[in-house]
């Protein structure tokens, strides 16, 4: 059950040595290429990563706003890579949001595809890797921080700008004990329990939302 594996899934920063076969990465990404798009236009390209050197390259680009040197212990780098959209006949956004229409259409089309609503698109197959992998008990977390261009030019990518990057492999032992410990938990059990995540009342409203401000 899907259930069953998100209240497993933690992101783990430090994995094993033990290599992930190619099967499963192939799974990994092949539940990633089923993932659904708006009218099947497929956005994106996945960069799969195992080589050793470049995921340490890619470690470095990773580390410019802080340290994220744990990522050097993954034995699967994904990148998920969204392409670059077509300024003039991308009316998507001007037709989500018809009061910016006009600001839409004098922004700097280079801009503008950058933020465009297809990077956004590409964390959809991510999540579908995300659970095809906890359920061959590969880890996984997402790496949102870093620097694109760099990751570009170490990954050779033209056409496409990678949007995040996802570590993936098997928890190391000493990781395993630390949750057990910290959560007060089985191994292999449940870690939704302990932590914090806001209650279904809080996040749930039924029919119109009325006044919802953040502080709700």
């Amino acid at each position: 059950m899907i259930l069953d594996i998100l209240k497993k899934r933690y992101s783990c920063r430090e994995f094993s040595d033990q290599q992930i076969p190619g099967d499963v990465i192939r799974y990994i990404v092949e539940c990633g290429r089923l993932a659904p798009s708006g009218g099947n236009g497929q956005p994106w390209k996945f960069g799969v990563i195992t080589d050793k050197n470049i995921i340490n390259e890619l470690t470095k680009a990773s580390s410019v706003c802080y340290d994220q040197s744990w990522i050097s212990t993954s034995s699967l780098l994904i990148a998920l890579c969204t392409q670059i959209s077509d300024y003039k006949g991308d009316v998507l956004d001007m037709s989500r949001y018809p009061s910016y229409h006009h600001k839409i259409k004098q922004m700097d089309k280079e801009l503008y595809s950058l933020i465009s609503m297809k990077g956004y698109a590409v964390h959809i197959p991510g999540e579908h890797m995300v659970l095809a992998a906890m359920e061959h008990g590969v880890y996984s977390t997402w790496i949102g921080a870093l620097d694109c261009e760099i990751a570009a030019r170490i990954l050779n990518v033209t056409g496409y700008y990678i949007t995040s990057l996802i570590a993936f492999g098997y928890r190391c032992w000493w990781n395993s004990i630390f949750i057990g410990i910290h959560c007060g938990i089985e191994l292999c059990g449940d870690v939704s329990k302990h932590r914090l995540r806001a209650k279904f009342e809080e996040l749930t409203k039924w029919g119109k939302m009325h006044a919802i401000d953040r502080d709700q």
